[in-house]
C-alpha cells in the first residue's frame, strides 16, 4: 500500500468534510453560485438543493478519510476500498463542481493522482 496514497486522499478528504460543511451551513459564496447556476440563460436546475450537495461531498470525504486509515494500516483489500473511495468521490465532486468551483478541481487532481498511485502499486521505498 502506498502512504502517497493515503496522503492524497486524506487531503482530498479533508477539503470535501470542510465544503460539505460550508455547503450544510450555507455559506454565502455558495449560495451566490447557485443563484448564478440558476439564473444564466446557459444555466438551469441542480438536482439537489444546496445542503444535499454538502452532505454528499462531506459523506464522501469521510468514506476517503476511512479509506486513509486502512491504507495507513496497510489492511487486507486497502487499495481496493481506497480506488472505490476516490472514484465515488471524483463522481460527486464532478457533479458538484459548479458549485464548489476551485476547491473541487483541486480534490479531483488529488484523487487522480492518487487513483494513479493505487492502481499502479507504486511503492513506497525509495530508490539507492
Amino acid at each position: 500500500m502506498s502512504r502517497l496514497a493515503a496522503t492524497f486522499l486524506f487531503l482530498a478528504g479533508l477539503v470535501h468534510i470542510i465544503l460539505g460543511a460550508g455547503a450544510i451551513a450555507g455559506a454565502d459564496r455558495l449560495e451566490a453560485n447557485i443563484r448564478e447556476i440558476t439564473t444564466s440563460p446557459s444555466g438551469g436546475e441542480l438536482y439537489f438543493s444546496l445542503g444535499t450537495w454538502g452532505a454528499i461531498v462531506g459523506l464522501a470525504g469521510l468514506f476517503e478519510l476511512s479509506a486513509t486509515g486502512w491504507l495507513m494500516r496497510r489492511s487486507a483489500n486497502a487499495r481496493l476500498l481506497g480506488l472505490v473511495a476516490a472514484f465515488l468521490a471524483m463522481g460527486a465532486s464532478f457533479f458538484s463542481l459548479s458549485i464548489f468551483r476551485w476547491p473541487i478541481v483541486v480534490t479531483i487532481v488529488l484523487l487522480i493522482a492518487a487513483t494513479y498511485v493505487l492502481a499502479y502499486r507504486v511503492s513506497d521505498e525509495v530508490a539507492p
